[in-house]
């Protein structure tokens, strides 16, 4: 291991000492490895969820920076906030759907141990929410340990629904929105109560200064719009293709409409790419939570240990999850209709253990035969 790998591997150790005192030891043993760099992060994510190694890289990066920086800002004296906001990276997430967004970030959270909440943007339509609910469910996620949840992850998704020209909600609501998150963005202190049964509800201060915000969405219908930068562009005929168009950026998307203080706080865009048949095979066969593979381990709790599938049942999962359209989680939908029609049979040990198991293209197409044998 060379000395930069070192250095990271320390930095690493400090953070996740720092973020949780009581699981620090069995995680520095773990991080103590000789093998342990940052490609272990990057490997662990990008065999979960396939096809997104870019994205992946550019949230590993940013995430674990901005938890460099509080340590670095924290040494000092007094905490200089001009300096922590100026740093702090806050990011833009796009994607389409079923791209594997929130679940990289998950992921990234779980392996650096730092507490991750996210929120739809529907919930900020509801009368009684409050930008607090988030603070206190990352509170809970840090176990109750402030200094723990003060450094977390604030994902908020689907951001693009408030974008000013969006058909979600009414104009006023989604300005007062951004306005909301821009200022849960700004660094401020929140006070909020918990309520401890009989007792007196307990004030917690809660410092944001120090969380790592990503916005999350799909701004894909704002694309086909065809909005440049000065919202003045229609491409002919744009609105009636199946793409997004190439000639309009995110970024674009993000300065035409939503408010400037808004894009002000984004410093880095990551995407995730739409998926085709090809990475849909690609998950289904390596993905380490492929829904297919999930499948075979539920024969496998009954004890029938011979159980495979063919490739024309990949491919047939493949193409209808593309034709479905909804990213990923079309494949467990899938999955799951085949799941459904074996899962009796498997738990009734209809099936001989012992011989094979085939799972093949038929258990999508209705009236035909369960599994070949």
């Amino acid at each position: 291991m060379n000395i930069k790998q070192l250095n990271i591997r320390q930095k690493v150790i400090s953070i996740l000492r720092r973020n949780k005192k009581e699981e620090s030891e069995e995680v520095e043993e773990e991080m103590l490895e000789d093998n342990f760099d940052l490609d272990d992060l990057m490997n662990y994510v990008s065999n979960r969820i396939v096809g997104q190694d870019e994205a992946i890289r550019t949230l590993i990066s940013n995430i674990l920076y901005n938890q460099l920086l509080l340590n670095e800002i924290s040494e000092q004296e007094t905490l200089d906030l001009i300096d922590l906001e100026s740093r702090k990276i806050s990011i833009l997430l796009e994607g389409p759907t079923g791209t594997g967004k929130s679940a990289i970030i998950n992921d990234i959270a779980s392996k650096l141990a730092i507490p991750v909440t996210i929120t739809n943007i529907s919930k900020f339509f509801e009368n009684d929410f409050s930008t607090n609910e988030i603070l206190y469910d990352l509170l809970l996620k840090a176990d109750g340990q402030l200094e723990f949840a003060e450094r977390g992850i604030v994902v908020i998704d689907e951001i693009d629904k408030i974008a000013n020209n969006s058909d979600y909600g009414s104009i006023d609501a989604r300005k007062y929105i951004q306005e909301a998150i821009v200022a849960l963005m700004s660094g401020e202190i929140c006070q909020f109560s918990i309520n401890q049964g009989d007792n007196p509800p307990v004030e917690v201060p809660f410092d944001t200064s120090k969380l790592t915000f990503v916005l999350s969405g799909d701004f894909s219908n704002l694309k086909k719009k065809g909005v440049n930068d000065r919202g003045l562009v229609k491409t002919p005929g744009f609105c009636d293709s199946d793409t997004s168009n190439e000639n309009i950026t995110i970024k674009e998307c993000i300065n035409t409409n939503m408010s400037p203080d808004f894009f002000k706080k984004i410093k880095v865009i990551a995407n995730t790419k739409k998926y085709d048949i090809e990475d849909y095979e690609n998950i289904l066969l390596h993905s380490e939570i492929s829904p297919l593979n999930n499948l075979v381990r539920t024969f496998k709790r009954f004890d029938y240990e011979n159980v495979k599938y063919d490739s024309g049942l990949v491919r047939k999962l493949a193409n209808d999850a593309y034709d479905m359209g909804v990213g990923a989680r079309g494949l467990q939908i899938l999955v799951s209709e085949v799941q459904n029609k074996v899962l009796y049979d498997i738990m009734t040990q209809k099936y001989n253990k012992n011989e094979e198991i085939s799972l093949t293209k038929d258990l999508l197409e209705t009236g035909r035969q369960r599994v070949r044998k």
